[in-house]
């Protein structure tokens, strides 16, 4: 998965950062916010960047969640993230089979990003 993530930045620019949730201050209320706070930092570490993209899951939570900067924004709408979350990571972890939701997910979401460039 790392360098599935680590290609994926190099061609196109965009850091992407998954997470599993197992901290038991992060709960159902704040599982959004928590992941906001995750992209802030993210995008810290790469000079304030708009690439950046989070993604956090959570087991014991039953939750999953994607957010990313005003640039990704430009190239996967909230609804596609949803639609993919629903199609690809949700099947496989209802499963328990998370690795391959998650590469399913994240192999789905750079797909579609690529797609969306236009140069």
């Amino acid at each position: 998965m790392d360098s599935l993530v680590r290609n994926f930045e190099k061609s196109n620019l965009i850091p992407i950062k998954i997470v599993t949730i197992k901290d038991p201050s992060i709960t159902a209320e704040n599982f959004d916010q928590a992941n906001k706070a995750l992209l802030d930092e993210w995008s810290a570490v790469h000079g304030k960047s708009d690439k950046c993209m989070t993604i956090s899951i959570s087991k014991n939570l039953r939750r999953i969640r994607i957010d990313y900067g005003p640039f990704v924004t430009k190239l996967l709408s909230d609804t596609e993230s949803s639609e993919i979350i629903e199609s690809q990571f949700k099947p496989s972890f209802k499963e328990a089979q998370y690795y391959t939701g998650t590469f399913n997910g994240v192999t789905t979401l750079m797909n579609k990003i690529r797609k969306n460039i236009k140069f």
